[in-house]
């Protein structure tokens, strides 16, 4: 059975989820062919909608975040390896996530908790003492915006 097969049942629902260490041997040409049945049969995106419309939660939406984590959950490092010969924009495709932690030794070391809205802007979410209080008030740490 191969990686699309595989990938054809989990979408369908035969297979609740992808095999254990399916991603671990998988070579470039089942790489292209998936990404090329993903992109072109399931979401039927041009090139003009892979560089406006393609991030990362879409990839989580169709079950593919295995295989982004090998391309540092960059669609953008991926399509590179799929469409070598075509030029897509690396800042119109977008990234895994968008909330930054920063641990800074104030108030007895609280948590500052940034949500960046912009390249270099960030608005700040909350001040917390512990993780755990941050937990309890529903900041999810790493969660995509």
């Amino acid at each position: 059975m191969t990686i699309l097969d595989t990938y054809k049942k989990v979408l369908s629902r035969e297979l609740k989820k992808f095999p254990r260490g399916i991603w671990n041997n998988i070579t470039v040409e089942e790489i292209k062919t998936t990404i090329d049945y993903f992109l072109n049969n399931l979401l039927q995106y041009s090139d003009e909608d892979i560089n406006n419309k393609l991030k990362f939660s879409i990839f989580k939406k169709y079950k593919l975040c295995g295989l982004m984590k090998y391309f540092n959950n960059s669609p953008y490092e991926l399509l590179k390896l799929v469409y070598p010969d075509k030029n897509f924009r690396k800042e119109n495709i977008k990234r895994k996530g968008s909330l930054r932690i920063v641990h800074e030794k104030f108030d007895g070391g609280s948590w500052l908790i940034l949500k960046k809205i912009g390249k270099k802007q960030f608005e700040c979410v909350g001040v917390y003492h512990t993780r755990r209080e941050a937990y309890s008030n529903k900041i999810h740490f790493m969660e995509a915006i």
